[in-house]
């Protein structure tokens, strides 16, 4: 059965939902890792090992997502290319992205194995009851298997923007399934703390990866590996750069400002670090639903660009932008509603915990919809293949915003509360900016396919 749907023809919210909902539960396979190492720890190793796994997440983050996002460029490329019909293009685009993804994974591995410890210790986490120790070792052990992660995150965004997303959901279930057993295993059984967990988290990628991999090679697709073709393609390969690195550079400085964001409560103490980051594991659900609207609306804009369908690209925006917010607007308020019991799981019986992650989730949940709209119109413009421009104003209405808000704002008002508040209103502000420039770009690209150029 082909489960490539077609996205240059036919009804547009029937198609977004089906090639929505793999990524939907895609995500929450990914989140479920995470979640799965915490509340292994959380139970079975105490506050100190479940703190010494959270304060790691922004940092790993910065080094593994912020590479991630070139893999953005490959699918801008290869959207193009086959909304075009120029499948040997493509082909050689997905050549190149395997390829890439091994070299940038094998760098992130070394450069976090060697600056772990340095960070975490300029990040302000605590040595107390052996927490930078076992965040440190955590780390390197989870940064060790970056190229595992870069080669599957690759892999998977190839199979996707071409149309199947239900494929990379069945091969992160496997790996999921995995995770969950050798987690339980290795802390249960061998009495591991953070190490057991990452280990665990590093094999079940790899099963996933493998899967992967299998799947590029063996089954008929547009975009089929053949692995003797797989390497550099200079003319690609600048390609992928020259619209990945802004993507790219967005996630660095978004994970970069949230080690900030990290510091600033890792100063509040153990019980605010645990708070955050089970209340970052169960909203990290929440997210998901945000960044697979984001990645269908890219997928869906960038064939339709490719195919030079301008009135097609305005629909699928406007659906994906009703669609996110509706949705946003139940979604975060049910997720608030039943806060204590989620955090029940992470954090029993911490109730001092508990009112921190409370904390976060009111200016995280309740705001979903500013977020959601975000990722809509910024995946937008990256798929027309203007990535450097949402880049900026993502950068500064975020990512500034809230270091200015942490420097100069939560000295004044040193609590939770100030900490979280920045994030709705940066929100706010990255929204109004990417809606003007958007419509600025459709106005160009519409004189574009009239003159029959493409960027």
């Amino acid at each position: 059965m082909n489960k490539r749907i077609d996205m240059t023809s036919g009804p547009i919210f029937s198609r977004i939902v089906a090639f929505t909902v793999p990524l939907i539960f895609t995500g929450f396979l990914q989140i479920f890792f995470n979640m799965a190492d915490q509340a292994v720890v959380g139970h079975f190793a105490g506050r100190d090992a479940l703190s010494s796994v959270g304060a790691t997440s922004s940092l790993i983050h910065l080094f593994v997502n912020s590479f991630i996002g070139l893999s953005a460029g490959a699918q801008v490329c290869i959207s193009h290319s086959l909304g075009a019909g120029d499948y040997d293009r493509a082909r050689r685009h997905a050549h190149n992205a395997i390829a890439t993804s091994v070299i940038v994974g094998t760098l992130v591995a070394i450069a976090g194995i060697i600056f772990a410890r340095h960070i975490l210790t300029l990040m302000k986490t605590p040595a107390e009851g052996g927490v930078l120790d076992g965040a440190v070792l955590y780390m390197q052990i989870y940064l060790g298997g970056a190229p595992i992660y870069m080669l599957y995150n690759y892999g998977a965004a190839i199979i996707k923007t071409q149309g199947d997303t239900k494929s990379p959901f069945l091969y992160l279930l496997c790996g999921g399934v995995l995770n969950v057993i050798l987690n339980l295993i290795f802390v249960i059984v061998f009495g591991m703390k953070a190490e057991g967990v990452a280990i665990a988290t590093v094999a079940a990628n790899a099963v996933s990866a493998f899967l992967v991999v299998r799947h590029l090679i063996f089954v008929d697709s547009p975009c089929r590996i053949e692995p003797k073709y797989i390497r550099p393609y200079r003319n690609e390969f600048s390609q992928i750069m020259k619209k990945g690195i802004p993507i790219g550079l967005q996630s660095a400085t978004f994970s970069f400002s949230n080690l900030f964001i990290q510091s600033s409560i890792n100063f509040l103490g153990s019980a605010a670090m645990a708070g955050n980051t089970a209340a970052v594991s169960i909203s990290g659900f929440t997210d998901v639903f945000s960044d697979s609207i984001g990645q269908s609306t890219f997928a869906f804009v960038g064939q339709n660009v490719g195919a030079r369908k301008y009135e097609r690209v305005k629909r699928v925006i406007l659906t994906a932008t009703i669609a996110g917010i509706i949705v946003s607007a139940i979604l975060g308020p049910l997720v608030y509603f039943f806060a204590d019991p989620l955090l029940q799981l992470f954090i029993p019986g911490d109730y001092e915990s508990i009112g921190y992650a409370k904390i976060r989730f009111f200016y995280q949940l309740l705001f979903m919809p500013l977020a959601t709209l975000m990722q809509v119109l910024s995946g937008s413009m990256r798929a027309i293949g203007k990535t450097l421009p949402p880049m900026l104003i993502c950068v500064f209405g975020v990512c500034a915003f809230r270091l200015l808000w942490i420097s100069f704002v939560f000295p004044l008002y040193p609590s939770a509360a100030c900490i979280y508040m920045s994030f709705p209103i940066s929100w706010a502000f990255t929204d109004v900016g990417l809606l003007i420039l958007l419509t600025v770009f459709m106005r160009s690209l519409k004189r574009n396919f009239f003159n029959k150029v493409i960027e």
